[in-house]
């Protein structure tokens, strides 16, 4: 947001948990006059999901769960699985 305040571009920061409110925030972005920036915070353990998930997708996660058990970091993929199974 400072990048916004310190140049000609309009800024906006969108903090709310959800997805209600980011509708009207996006649209309020894209119907700004120029250059415009909008800062929007997500749950960094929020997985995206695509309209089909394939079978290397599922192995790349259950590989990174693995990966992360092994280096002592259960808590993050108990957060993964708590986050986006819930």
């Amino acid at each position: 947001m400072d990048m916004a305040k310190k140049s000609p571009m309009s800024g906006d920061r969108f903090t709310r948990n959800g997805w209600s409110g980011r509708e009207a925030a996006v649209r309020d972005w894209i119907a700004a006059p120029g250059p415009a920036l909008l800062d929007v915070f997500t749950d960094r353990m929020q997985l995206v999901m695509p309209p089909k998930i394939g079978l290397d997708q599922a192995f790349g996660t259950a590989l990174y769960s693995a990966k992360a058990v092994l280096a002592g970091r259960i808590d993050d993929v108990w957060e993964l699985v708590t986050d986006n199974l819930t």
